[in-house]
């Protein structure tokens, strides 16, 4: 796993020019303060200890150095985390990961496991980090989500950018329980590709329910005419029964 070709891509440094000089750039690092801050700290540290030979003590504590620096950048390098944490596992005695994560202090035992599952499902997918938000890449990675909808939306290199948590978990939810397949309607609007068939019956949905809303509101609409007070009252109604019904008419026929 640690030797994947995208774990030695992560590991290289891009380098970028601006308007008045040269700059090494961590690769995914963004022009913008403090990210540039914390970003250049870390290149520096690992320049420092560049053609080095170290001690796994001396490799935890720049770990740990590393750590602090990346939990500053909003969470946008879940994958690189999850990797230190997964090196920092290799390196400790057995038993002792648990109290170390605890020592440093960074993050809860439970995101440090999501960080590491989140490495362990893309390290050779480092496009998914971009694509899909850390929350949303969490849940997909969690044990209990649906192994077939993980693997239809690693295969499709992503999601749609307006997926929250609550809609991929709804439709997880239907896949596990077989309730709705992978050809689904629902499914396919998640991973944003609605094929022609699809996309005519989300259009039938939409429209049937609109229909269903319109009856409603002509029979709700119809209750309250043995109550009006005045002709002109009565007729204002009765116009816009008629109207409903005429709209409700337009939706089934197309």
């Amino acid at each position: 796993m640690r030797n994947c070709e995208a774990q030695q891509q992560r590991q290289k440094y891009a380098t970028i020019t601006t308007f008045t000089t040269n700059q090494t750039q961590l690769v995914r690092t963004t022009h913008r303060e403090p990210l540039m801050v914390e970003a250049f700290s870390i290149q520096h540290a690992r320049n420092e200890q560049a053609g080095t030979k170290t001690t796994p003590e001396e490799r935890l504590a720049q770990i740990t150095f590393e750590l602090q620096s990346r939990s500053r950048i909003q969470g946008y390098d879940i994958l690189e985390i999850g990797h230190l944490y997964h090196e920092a596992k290799d390196l400790l005695p057995h038993g002792q990961f648990g109290p170390w994560v605890n020592e440093i202090g960074l993050y809860q035992r439970s995101a440090v496991a999501a960080y590491m599952r989140v490495y362990r499902y893309c390290c050779g997918r480092p496009e998914l980090v971009d694509k899909i938000t850390p929350t949303v890449l969490q849940k997909i990675c969690e044990p209990g989500f649906s192994k077939p909808l993980r693997d239809e939306i690693f295969d499709r290199g992503g999601l749609r950018g307006d997926c929250t948590v609550a809609k991929l978990m709804d439709v997880a939810k239907r896949v596990q329980t077989r309730k709705i397949t992978l050809g689904h309607k629902d499914v396919q609007r998640l991973l944003g590709d609605l094929s022609a068939e699809n996309i005519e019956d989300a259009k039938a949905s939409i429209l049937g329910a609109l229909g269903k809303q319109a009856r409603h509101a002509s029979k709700e609409l119809s209750k309250l005419l043995p109550h009006t007070h005045t002709k002109e009252q009565r007729g204002n109604i009765q116009t816009t029964i008629d109207e409903v019904d005429v709209f409700e008419q337009r939706l089934n026929v197309q």
